[in-house]
């Protein structure tokens, strides 16, 4: 009797994973793409197919294989696995700048912006040494990431080289804007200047060279650039630019003349009326200067905005000492309660009295003085803030939470880092919570950046075995926080128990008393170690770690080994720019929890301790949970999104766990 050929998508997994353990490897590649063809698979199918055309030597094919599965893990959620299975294919096409761009873009997702800066430049320099076109994306890409100015310029001045003068003189605007943001006012002129080099006719490059220069008080170069701009008709800001290059170059009169026919366009502009009113002053006639200004003062003051009004009289004073604008300034700060600023003004006066022995001037100084030897009125306290809580309307969350909880039949808890930070743990993340972890790394000047990372171990492998063993024992031996009792208590409650998906890599819920077979490790684990020379061996549990001395922060050796081959170990967890993470327990352990899935009913996400730095574990719970439909209690984050299918609770983890186990019983 003939065999029935297997067409259910359950019989092919079952038939390619005894083929594959058989060592069969062509016929497990004809079921799993059998799989493929009857419905779109996960990211493990995709990456298995790889693996396979791999070990068949179809090395294009592999490739194509495992970017698919990298865009699968995207989708899932999974973007730790997808940026390792695309580090996997471009280490078989060091080539290939698509799958190294896709691998620093996944970086960017993530949170990793020192890693996708790093990826970004590697690629633009190979890019260039190359002549790929790609080099330029990549570029582009690391100026989104955090505005690198030299980026900027090597954007910039490859633009200019390839004759593109738009997109050079874009770059060049965009170079000098960061540069002033940087307090580089030369860097962003010289940029502008290369701008308006290639791209004269722009008005907003020609617009931003002339603040620049005025900036810079070139007032000549400037008022020529704005007088360009200023035909057929002065905008209102070139008009503004304009009139003070006048005033600064004694064009007094075209100067008032460009401030009239503004105010007669905004006559309530108390701004243009002050410009009109301190061009009296730059001609030396202070008192008609005060006199015009004096309304505006009075507006300026009445609105509640005294400080300002303070600093145009500074700026009148600017051009010399004058007894009434001292005065009105004095005034002005006693209201403000500023003591320093009066006192200033009385030391101005008296300096300037011993100079000229001017009676009024003395006149001046002691009211002033007397202003400063009784009570000075304080500044108006505003009104505290109302609170931005609605206590109902938490309330109502907590209980909607509580009774999603209560009248489930299994749990899967995902834990971020922020977890156990609402509870006082560390945050490695944060520098100064590093430093107090690892009081050394300070005095080395090293940050987490620096040390978890796979090169470390190569370079020096007793400061990298120091961190790794010192961290280690800090997870083996601190006392667990009372979140884990709580949401063992929540698992116990629940017939058909629970699952945790965590991106802590200190093993905290298997100490914590949690089945390691349903616990996923998104990131590794670091109780488990694999082989820096990629033997074959799979990851092996880590015994006692080496000892360490604190003050140096470097192990002693003997450092822990590969027991396939003798190599130097390290910890099987997936660390900055870690081309090498051998994720196989975490897709076995990733295929557990999607079987338990598979067979319940009645589930609730309990996700908590998300963090800014941790996107992905969101978007994952959010795709597990529309898969299994089941509703998502979001600790610590306001997100509306979910809200048809569950509820948020914006409370910190330590709080809202015990306020949600209070009602929960």
């Amino acid at each position: 009797m003939a065999k029935r050929k297997t067409t259910s998508r359950e019989g092919l997994r079952r038939v390619a994973v005894a083929h594959e353990r058989a060592g069969r490897l062509e016929p497990a590649l004809q079921c799993w793409l059998q799989f493929l063809d009857l419905a779109p698979g996960g990211g493990d199918v995709q990456n298995r197919v790889g693996d396979l055309y791999e070990k068949l030597g179809r090395t294009r094919k592999a490739v194509r294989s495992w970017a698919d599965a990298a865009l699968r893990y995207r989708e899932e959620g999974f973007l730790h696995k997808a940026v390792a299975v695309l580090r996997k294919a471009s280490r078989k096409d060091p080539t290939d700048t698509d799958a190294q761009l896709r691998v620093a873009n996944l970086h960017v997702e993530l949170g990793y912006g020192v890693e996708a800066k790093r990826l970004y430049l590697k690629i633009a320099e190979e890019g260039l040494r190359r002549g790929d076109a790609r080099a330029l994306e990549a570029l582009e890409r690391l100026v989104g990431v955090d505005g690198d100015l030299d980026a900027r310029r090597t954007l910039a001045r490859l633009y200019e080289q390839r004759g593109d003068a738009a997109k050079g003189a874009a770059h060049y605007l965009s170079l000098a804007e960061a540069s002033a943001d940087q307090g580089r006012p030369g860097e962003a002129r010289e940029a502008l200047e290369r701008a308006h080099a290639l791209a004269p006719a722009d008005r907003a490059v020609r617009a931003a060279l002339a603040d620049a220069y005025r900036q810079g008080e070139r007032w000549q170069e400037a008022a020529r650039l704005y007088e360009a701009l200023a035909e057929p008709k002065a905008e209102a800001s070139v008009a503004l630019g304009l009139g003070q290059c006048y005033a600064a170059l004694h064009r007094f009169d075209e100067a008032r003349q460009l401030y009239a026919g503004l105010l007669a366009r905004e006559p309530q502009d108390d701004e243009l009326q002050a410009r009109l009113a301190l061009l009296a002053a730059e001609e030396g006639d202070a008192d008609r200067a005060l006199d015009e200004l004096a309304g505006v003062l009075d507006r300026l003051v009445e609105r509640g905005d005294a400080q300002r009004a303070a600093e145009l009289l500074e700026q009148l004073l600017r051009r010399g000492p004058h007894v009434r604008s001292l005065l009105r300034l004095g005034v002005i700060y006693n209201a403000l309660g500023d003591r320093e600023a009066l006192q200033r003004t009385y030391d101005g006066l008296i300096e300037t009295h011993r100079e000229r022995g001017d009676s009024a001037l003395e006149a001046a100084a002691a009211q002033i003085r007397a202003s400063l030897a009784g009570p000075v009125a304080g500044p108006v306290t505003p009104p505290a803030p109302s609170s931005q809580h609605d206590p109902a309307g938490l309330e109502t969350r907590l209980e909607r939470a509580a009774e999603l909880i209560g009248s489930a039949t299994c749990l899967l808890i995902a834990a971020g880092s922020g977890l156990n930070v609402g509870f006082g743990w560390p945050d490695y993340r944060d520098e100064r919570s590093f430093w107090t972890a690892f009081p050394a790394c300070e005095t080395l000047g090293f940050g987490f950046d620096d040390l978890a990372r796979p090169e470390r171990f190569a370079l020096d492998p007793a400061l990298a075995w120091g961190f790794y063993a010192r961290r280690l024992e800090i997870a083996r031996t601190r006392p667990l926080h009372a979140g884990f009792e709580i949401l063992a208590r929540w698992r116990s409650l629940m017939p058909g128990g629970g699952f945790v998906v965590a991106s802590c890599v200190d093993g905290e819920f298997q100490r914590a008393g949690f089945d390691a077979e349903r616990v996923v490790e998104c990131c590794g684990s670091i109780e488990w170690l694999q082989c820096t020379r990629e033997c074959g061996k799979p990851p092996f549990p880590a015994a006692d770690a080496p000892s360490v001395e604190m003050a140096t922060l470097r192990a002693r050796p003997p450092f822990p080994s590969c027991p396939g081959c003798g190599a130097l170990a390290r910890p099987s967890v997936l660390m900055f720019g870690d081309w090498d993470w051998d994720m196989s327990r975490i897709t076995a352990q990733d295929e557990k929890l999607r079987a338990w899935l598979r067979r319940l009913r009645g589930l609730v996400v309990v996700a908590c301790g998300e963090t800014p730095r941790q996107p992905a574990l969101p978007l994952y719970v959010r795709r597990l949970a529309k898969d299994v439909d089941a509703p998502v209690v979001r600790i610590g984050a306001e997100d509306l999104s979910i809200l048809e299918t569950g509820v948020s609770v914006p409370l910190a983890p330590h709080l809202a766990l015990a306020r949600l186990d209070q009602r929960i019983g």
